[in-house]
């Protein structure tokens, strides 16, 4: 049996498009494509992933938005913590309990946690250094209003799936 060699255009992940301006397609993506994320984030970020950071994965994995977090954790060595659906109260639990440092959320989620968790403001989120958000705009009194609440960085994502997710990561917002 030959041994299989992978190279960076070899493909290593499929995930479907949005599928905005039809059927959703399957983007398949190569290491290069992930690396290249992965590299991407850790230097639009002030370089926050490495041993010891604790990511939160809370948007699905069928979405480069879930998966891309997946990458970047395990390409740095963070500690991800997988969370099979998306629940607020759950959410902010874990980002106090667990010492969560980043995370990636769509608005709808962010919107969710500050407007429907219950005294959201009485949680320790001291250790939250970034959220990353993306896949639908955000009002900004949504955006002021979650910058006060978490009291993190907030880092506006663009892109697509056929682009390996983000595109365009300007510098965080400070609160």
């Amino acid at each position: 049996m030959r041994d299989a060699l992978l190279h960076e255009s070899s493909p290593v992940l499929q995930l479907y498009t949005s599928g905005t301006t039809g059927k959703p397609k399957g983007a398949v993506l190569s290491h290069r494509n992930m690396s290249s994320l992965t590299n991407m984030m850790a230097i639009s970020n002030d370089n926050i992933y490495g041993p010891g950071t604790v990511c939160l994965v809370v948007a699905p994995l069928f979405h480069i938005g879930g998966m891309g977090v997946v990458y970047i954790g395990l390409a740095h060595g963070c500690n991800n913590i997988m969370h099979e659906a998306f629940d607020p109260v759950r959410v902010v639990n874990a980002i106090q309990n667990e010492r969560v440092a980043t995370m990636f959320m769509v608005p709808a989620m962010i919107q969710a946690i500050v407007k429907m968790v219950p005294n959201v403001r009485d949680y320790d989120f001291s250790t939250l250094t970034l959220i990353a958000y993306g896949a639908s705009p955000i009002s900004v009194s949504l955006l002021e209003e979650a910058m006060e609440v978490f009291g993190c960085d907030f880092s506006q994502v663009y892109g697509m799936t056929e682009t390996t997710g983000t595109v365009i990561a300007p510098a965080p917002r400070r609160p």
